[in-house]
């Protein structure tokens, strides 16, 4: 699918989903969001409509499909990876299982474009320099792991009924909204805190290398892949 007219964002009150919205909804496109209740953004201007609920709840999922009918789904909604690694059930429920039911919900609904934002946590610590798109994939972290699990998935739809599955690993996002609970966005604090003059303290070992990657290009690269031919 090369054009939609309506895009679902889940995680959509996040900071990306925010700005994916914005760059969505200046071109014309109507965009919902998904996102948990007490996540609401005040004088938010980007969105048709917003419910409120967990994409883990199936029900609500398949009736904002079905009721809205949107031709493409951005899904940024997880358990990031921290987080994903107190709670490992949680993180597979949200990552994993909730990913999978809702490109399933997708197909039947005939949602024409799918995108998936990845990690390059999938691929685990022993990488080479540059690394191959196609270079084996070990996660290391349980976080890394659910993304492995939905990509296969993914592809596997794709391959077996030309499901429009798009994605992209991203590495560390350099962003002023980086939350506390993503394990790898302490070079975002470190930037937030030489720009306001304060210590910080690096939670790695001098040598640790850092494959980052600048917010503004987040969001360029999700608006490209999402517009080019399929």
């Amino acid at each position: 699918m090369d054009t939609f007219q309506t895009a679902l964002i889940t995680g959509g009150n996040g900071n990306l989903g925010r700005l994916v919205a914005q760059q969505l909804s200046v071109k014309g496109i109507d965009v919902l969001c998904l996102d948990l209740p007490e996540t609401e953004v005040k004088n938010e201007t980007f969105y048709k409509n917003i419910f409120l609920g967990d994409v883990c709840d199936q029900d609500l999922v398949n009736r904002i499909l079905k009721d809205q009918r949107p031709q493409a789904i951005f899904h940024l909604a997880s358990l990031l990876s921290g987080s994903s690694e107190t709670d490992l059930e949680r993180a597979w429920q949200i990552n994993a299982t909730a990913s999978i039911n809702l490109m399933q919900a997708a197909k039947d609904c005939e949602v024409g474009l799918f995108f998936y934002a990845s990690t390059i946590a999938t691929y685990g610590s022993k990488t080479k320099d540059p690394l191959p798109e196609d270079f084996m994939q070990w996660p290391e972290n349980m976080y890394g792991v659910t993304k492995v699990a939905v990509e296969r998935f993914g592809s596997y739809l794709k391959k077996t009924c030309g499901f429009d599955f798009r994605c992209l690993r991203f590495p560390m996002v350099l962003s002023p909204f980086a939350p506390l609970s993503a394990k790898t966005a302490y070079p975002s604090h470190a930037c937030r805190a030489a720009v306001l003059g304060d210590p910080f303290n690096f939670p790695v070992s001098k040598g640790t290398g850092m494959s980052c990657m600048f917010l503004d290009d987040v969001i360029r690269s999700i608006f490209e892949i999402s517009h080019a031919p399929q």
